[in-house]
């Protein structure tokens, strides 16, 4: 076990060394006294309300969550929260957090308000599902409107990554609505390896992986759904909750250009956030590096901004869009496990 987790701390400090390598690049080849001239002009009234807006967005998104849960029971007080933030600042600090949120989440939030991990996994699972349409939406639009206010913007380099995406939230609703068999059989026979394999050398493995675990868990997993999904009106509220959420983490891209004298137009931030965040799904800490150089890029590109500024208003956004978040959930998971859950 003490093997195990040092394995996984040196993961995560590796991949944070990665994304620092990434930034570290971004500034070399901008000029790193370049872009932090840039930055000590910013207005830290605009860099602290984008930090404000961002935090607040997290917490609605828990908000869509804590709705999604409460179909049937009722799910409230600050433990939920501490819980929430806690599982958000996982995902947020360890490599491919975002690609395994789901798991992390239902893990910290079942155990904090005693719900089965498949019912909490399968309420998130319609929350991940309505941000991850919310977000691609918000994209879509931004980007079309981008392509009639600005003709003369290139804006083919962001339609495929685009299309994959709306692709890829398809493909997940056919298997949860119509294709469960098929989900179903790919689950079992996974399992089956891992049991054959791991579960060999793991004894909690080897239980957890039996077949008939598993059935029952999936069993309750689409029950859940079902039972999630039927309630139309606590999933539009999730829905709309989910909409201010993205709009609200948008707005710090707004402030922190504003902060540095440069003119973003609002639909723009809500194109650029969205598809910046695919880069989250690498193997760094939060898509750290990726990010920043894709808003710093789509400045450069959209708007023709001077590339130190540009620079500098990536990293001034991932301060109040990321590092503060990150901050906000320490603490938060830091208080779980002073004052227990």
């Amino acid at each position: 076990m003490v093997a195990t987790t040092r394995g996984r701390v040196l993961r995560a400090v590796g991949a944070f060394a990665l994304g620092l390598a990434l930034l570290a690049v971004l500034l070399s080849s901008v000029g790193v006294g370049r872009v932090f001239r840039h930055l000590r002009t910013a207005d830290p009234r605009l860099g602290a309300l984008g930090a404000l807006s961002a935090v607040t967005a997290v917490l609605l998104w828990s908000e869509a969550l804590r709705q999604l849960l409460c179909v049937g029971r009722q799910v409230s007080g600050l433990r939920y929260r501490a819980a929430f933030l806690t599982g958000d600042f996982t995902k947020q600090v360890l490599p491919m957090g975002h690609a395994s949120g789901p798991a992390i989440m239902a893990y910290a939030v079942s155990r904090a308000v005693g719900i089965d991990y498949e019912e909490t996994l399968a309420a998130i699972t319609v929350a991940d599902l309505l941000n991850l349409a919310v977000s691609l939406l918000l994209a879509t639009a931004g980007l079309a409107l981008v392509a009639v206010s600005h003709p003369e913007t290139a804006t083919d380099a962001v339609l495929l990554p685009l299309v994959v995406a709306v692709l890829g939230v398809f493909v997940v609703v056919v298997l949860l609505t119509s294709r469960r068999r098929l989900l179903t059989a790919f689950v079992r026979r996974a399992a089956a390896f891992c049991h054959a394999t791991a579960g060999r050398v793991v004894g909690r493995l080897d239980r957890l992986l039996d077949p008939e675990q598993i059935d029952s868990r999936l069993v309750g997993y689409y029950a859940t759904l079902d039972t999630v999904a039927a309630d139309r009106s606590r999933v539009v509220l999730a829905g709309v909750l989910a909409v201010a959420g993205w709009v609200l983490f948008a707005f710090p891209l707004y402030t922190s250009a504003l902060a540095l004298g440069v003119a973003l137009p609002v639909t723009l931030a809500l194109f650029v956030v969205p598809v910046a965040g695919l880069a989250t799904w690498f193997p760094v800490p939060g898509g750290l590096g990726g990010v920043e150089v894709a808003v710093a890029g789509a400045l450069v590109g959209f708007l023709g901004v001077d590339v130190g500024t540009a620079a500098a208003v990536a990293l001034l956004y991932r301060l109040c869009s990321y590092w503060t978040v990150v901050a906000v959930d320490g603490l938060a998971a830091l208080g779980a496990v002073a004052f227990g859950r």
